[in-house]
């Protein structure tokens, strides 16, 4: 598999993506009305569960969304998310097809059995 890497400069923010080249496939350039659609997902989850987490955990992840570090986002708000003592009113099937988006699926940031353990916790 060849790796494709290139540079996006925003007129707010520069960002660096990395994607694979598919050879049966073509190039999978994830657009910016996904990554939109990821942190305002992130962001509405974080603004449902917000006053149960510590502030210094919400506000790390804010920090994660302000420098577009959506798979760090994802994954801790979640890693949170799933050690409340109660189940938010969160659309987990949307949940799923982000963490997919961002290939938590495939590889995690912060814990090796993240998906496995998110996979569980959204049955």
């Amino acid at each position: 598999m060849i790796s494709l890497l290139f540079y996006i400069q925003e007129p707010v923010s520069d960002r660096l993506f990395y994607y694979p080249f598919n050879p049966v496939m073509g190039n999978y350039f994830m657009e910016e009305a996904q990554y939109t659609y990821i942190e305002n997902y992130i962001r509405s989850v974080l603004l449902l569960v917000q006053s149960e987490l510590a502030s210094d955990t919400a506000n790390t992840i804010h920090d994660y969304l302000t420098h577009d570090e959506f798979e760090m986002a994802f994954e801790g708000l979640f890693i949170e998310v799933m050690q409340l003592p109660y189940l938010p009113k969160i659309d987990f099937s949307e949940s799923r097809k982000v963490g997919e988006l961002l290939e938590l699926d495939q590889e995690t940031v912060f814990d090796v059995d993240f998906w496995n353990k998110f996979r569980n916790y959204i049955r």
